[in-house]
């Protein structure tokens, strides 16, 4: 009925299934027991009201059942949830961080026995192959969320937590959301999953685009600046970004307001440390802080060669 996309998925559903089915056929039962009753005990056709006293076997009976019932859902829903826990231990691992308002993901891999990691924006996995998923926030409370795979995990600020899939569909695209309301633009804070197969994994996570294009990659996908930064001089959250590179502007420091030049130094320190200085005009916004851990030293030179393009 709906698109199941991952190894656990159909359990998860017939989960659902079970625990709906079980209660559109008793809420059937109990309107038609409550019908008959309306109608067999009416004053037309019992003139004098009949005494039931009580009825031990009924009694169990409705103890009991429900109480199977209850237990079978519970079964039903704890297989579902201990195949989601138990991460198999030859699952690749592949970071995800959650941040205002984007979705990342960090591979680590060897090439030519030189540990190296890959970024991206996009959740790019092999198909029938184990993953499992390291998810962490950098801000505030996030939920990670593929319908498909009927997978859902929060992302906690300093506390990292494990889940795992198996896709089961190769050359398919699936959404990824954020399912905990995080801010302004919550809505706006989606990815994707990408399954390919397993040589075009190996070919994807060992190439290495211009610097350029992954510096726009890392600006739109992985920092997510577009969230907040506009590149056609519209005004978001932020202030825009076009022409930024060796612009002049004023910004409040400590209070006080000074000029500076939009030039390597100014916007290492503007991402490394954006409350150290605020555009005028947009005191008080907060942005998010990336560390070494998230944007790295070269990520930010890319950031910044894509950034001398905004004319």
């Amino acid at each position: 009925m709906f698109l199941a996309a991952s190894s656990y998925a159909s359990k998860v559903d017939f989960a659902f299934y079970f625990i709906i089915y079980t209660s559109v056929i008793l809420l059937g039962l109990i309107v038609g027991f409550m019908l008959f009753c309306v109608i067999k005990y009416s004053k037309k056709n019992n003139p004098v009201p009949t005494q039931i006293e009580g009825h031990v076997g009924l009694e169990t009976a409705w103890t009991i059942g429900p109480t199977i019932i209850v237990m079978m859902m519970f079964y039903y829903g704890y297989q579902g949830w201990i195949d989601m826990k138990t991460i198999p231990d030859d699952a690749m691992e592949v970071k995800v961080i959650g941040k205002k308002w984007s979705w990342s993901y960090e591979y680590k891999f060897t090439d030519n026995g030189v540990e190296k990691v890959k970024r991206s924006g996009t959740l790019v996995v092999p198909v029938d192959r184990n993953v499992k998923l390291r998810i962490e926030s950098l801000d505030v409370l996030h939920s990670f969320y593929i319908p498909a795979f009927r997978m859902k995990q929060d992302a906690v600020p300093g506390t990292p937590y494990y889940m795992w899939f198996r896709a089961t569909e190769v050359d398919q695209k699936y959404d990824v959301f954020c399912a905990e309301y995080c801010g302004d633009s919550h809505a706006y804070m989606r990815s994707y999953v990408e399954v390919v197969s397993a040589d075009a994994f190996e070919e994807w996570v060992r190439k290495e685009p211009p610097p350029e294009e992954m510096g726009e990659k890392l600006f739109h996908e992985i920092a997510a600046c577009s969230t907040c930064h506009s590149i056609d001089g519209s005004k978001l959250i932020g202030p825009s970004l076009k022409g930024i590179w060796e612009r002049r502007g004023k910004v409040v420091t400590d209070g006080k307001e000074r000029s500076i030049v939009a030039d390597e130094e100014y916007i290492i320190n503007s991402i490394r440390y954006p409350q150290k200085d605020y555009a005028k005009g947009y005191e008080g916004v907060i942005m998010t802080a990336f560390d070494e851990t998230v944007l790295s030293d070269e990520d930010i030179a890319k950031i910044i060669e894509y950034l001398k393009t905004l004319k």
